[in-house]
């Protein structure tokens, strides 16, 4: 898979060296690295905490991006998505992109060998924190902070055009939805 493409595109990626995920439109890119580039990264990512809170077997990552998305206002083409209590030195609070690197690490789970991928968030191709499984959680997603501009919702009826809506927080979009 060469281009951005939508998540749920994800399946598509048996087990690339880096996932990137563009959480301003939850569109994903799937690559592979050099060894050079790899071990770097790694090192890089080690200077920046404990990796195993960080860590995500590769059969989580489609449900737990997919979770991102939808607590910040499903699909869509932008939103702001920031968590509470997370600033990341020189960029605030924006979380713009979610980076996923393979390990050599893999686990056996219900008979079936999987990769081991560290989570880390960037603005740039450097890493500038790690994404820790207790930070990333429905609760802390600042929803006021997202700023959606649009969101369009699709269903499965004859109309293949999605229905476009604005609105400006969960409760709304809920609502919506409810409606």
């Amino acid at each position: 898979m060469n281009n951005w493409n939508y998540i749920d595109t994800y399946n598509q990626c048996p087990a690339p060296d880096y996932i990137h995920c563009d959480t301003r439109d939850f569109h994903i890119l799937c690559t592979d690295g050099d060894r050079a580039d790899k071990r770097r990264m790694h090192k890089a990512l080690q200077k920046l905490g404990d990796v195993q809170e960080a860590m995500f077997c590769q059969d989580e990552i489609l449900g737990w991006l997919k979770s991102l998305e939808m607590n910040s206002g499903g699909r869509g083409e932008w939103r702001y998505l920031s968590f509470k209590g997370l600033t990341i030195p020189r960029w605030g609070n924006w979380i713009k992109y979610i980076r996923l690197i393979r390990t050599n690490e893999i686990i056996e789970k219900f008979g079936q060998r999987k990769h081991v991928y560290i989570a880390y968030l960037t603005c740039s191709n450097e890493p500038i924190a790690l994404l820790k499984r207790d930070q990333i959680i429905p609760e802390n997603i600042d929803q006021e902070a997202l700023n959606f501009i649009e969101c369009r919702i699709y269903d499965d009826g004859p109309d293949p055009e999605p229905k476009v809506v604005t609105c400006k927080t969960m409760d709304d979009l809920e609502k919506l939805l409810n409606d």
